[in-house]
């Protein structure tokens, strides 16, 4: 009987100990795959924009004397890059 007891109460020690562990590892996996998502969305997001803006700066006529730059102005303004 007492070979029980002290068999459950070891068993139960480590239990307690090692559950917290496991726990924690667990969140941490799913913040680090939350965090894994949002930077590749972000990443979509920064190609688009600078896909837009190429395609705005390959306007020859923005590179000529006194060239009108209010549209890429509007575009950088729209995307507010921060």
């Amino acid at each position: 009987m007492n070979m029980k007891i002290k068999t459950w109460l070891l068993l139960s020690y480590f239990l307690v100990m090692i559950l917290p562990v496991i726990a924690t590892y667990v969140l941490f996996l799913f913040i680090q795959g939350y965090n894994d998502e949002l930077k590749v969305k972000e990443h979509v997001e920064t190609v688009a924009e600078i896909a837009s803006l190429k395609k705005l700066l390959a306007d020859p006529a923005l590179y000529k004397p006194n060239s009108n730059w209010n549209k890429i102005q509007q575009a950088v303004d729209s995307n507010a890059f921060y």
